[in-house]
Parts: structure tokens; sequence; C-alpha cells
């Protein structure tokens, strides 16, 4: 019977130290939007427009309305 009990102890540990649901999603939504912000910043990086590029191209005219 001691064997058995050593081993529920065990087993017993091992249960209490899974995390729960909340801190699942917590740690999900945090991974998410750590990825999120860094493929935004990477992406701002490594654009090809510059913001003078941007500002200095010049808008068609329109035609006037008849």
């Amino acid at each position: 019977m001691a064997p058995i009990a050593a081993k529920l102890s065990g087993l017993e540990g091992r249960v209490s130290s899974i995390p729960t649901t909340w801190q699942t999603i917590a740690i999900i939504a945090g991974l998410l939007v750590g990825i999120a912000g860094v493929s935004f910043s990477v992406a701002k990086l490594t654009e090809k427009t510059t913001t003078a590029q941007a500002v200095a191209t010049p808008v068609p005219a329109q035609a006037p309305r008849p």
C-alpha cells in the first residue's frame, strides 16, 4: 500500500504544477501580441518607401466636374 501512496503523492505534485486555463490563455495572448509587435516593427523597418518619399510624391490633379 505504501508504494501506491508514494506514486499518488508524486502524481499530485505534478498535477498541481500544471497552469490553469486562464494562465494558459494569458500566455498564448501575450505571445500573439508579442509576435504581432515584432512583425509590425520588422515590416516598418524594412519597408521601401520612406516618409520623406511619401510626402514628396505629388498627387495627380483631378479633372474639374462638369
